[in-house]
């Protein structure tokens, strides 16, 4: 899947999983987006925060983020 400007939240957190994990990369979608996804949008937040688990190299991290762009 890649974003486009019509991406909600849902798909951007949804995409950037997905690339994480393709690339090995364990990481946990955490703070006000949880609760932005959880209650369907009665919190709002305008941010997604992960937390990366194991060790990566910000190349890693580079080229996973990338694959996801148009």
């Amino acid at each position: 899947m890649k974003l486009n400007t019509k991406s909600t939240m849902t798909d951007v957190a949804r995409c950037v999983a997905t690339a994480l994990k393709l690339a090995e990369i364990r990481a946990v979608l955490t703070g006000g987006a949880c609760a932005s996804l959880y209650t369907r949008g009665a919190y709002k937040s305008s941010d997604l925060d992960f937390i990366i688990q194991n060790a990566v190299t910000e190349t890693q991290l580079d080229r996973s983020m990338a694959s996801i762009l148009p």
